[in-house]
């Protein structure tokens, strides 16, 4: 099976660790890494074509086209934006559609990931 590139970006220290500690028991994920102060966000997806951005949403914006410009530029891709205050997250894809997984946890995230592995699974 293909592996599914994860993104984070600019996700605080402290988060990326939590991130970190969920997704690597995830079969096939590779995870990458950019900070904002290094490239724009765009720039990041189209370096490292990931099938799943992971953000963190400080701006409590969840509206469907947020995230909608950047998932024109690549369908396939999820973006899920995290609320760390609140504990929310919410996963983002082309359409626009998006998909409250809050309370955010484990669980929550590795449905996520199921679904952009799921998808990954049936373009192979």
């Amino acid at each position: 099976m293909k592996p599914v590139r994860i993104l984070m970006y600019d996700v605080p220290d402290i988060m990326s660790g939590i991130v970190k500690g969920i997704l690597p028991v995830e079969p096939v994920c590779e995870i990458v890494e950019c900070k904002a102060d290094q490239v724009s966000l765009e720039a990041g997806v189209t370096e490292e074509t990931p099938d799943m951005v992971i953000v963190i949403n400080e701006a409590h914006d969840n509206a469907p086209s947020r995230f909608e410009r950047l998932l024109i530029s690549k369908p396939t891709m999820r973006v899920l934006a995290i609320t760390p205050h609140q504990g929310m997250a919410f996963v983002h894809w082309l359409q626009p559609y998006v998909e409250d997984i809050s309370p955010l946890s484990s669980a929550a995230m590795r449905t996520a990931l199921l679904q952009v592995q799921g998808r990954l699974g049936m373009e192979a």
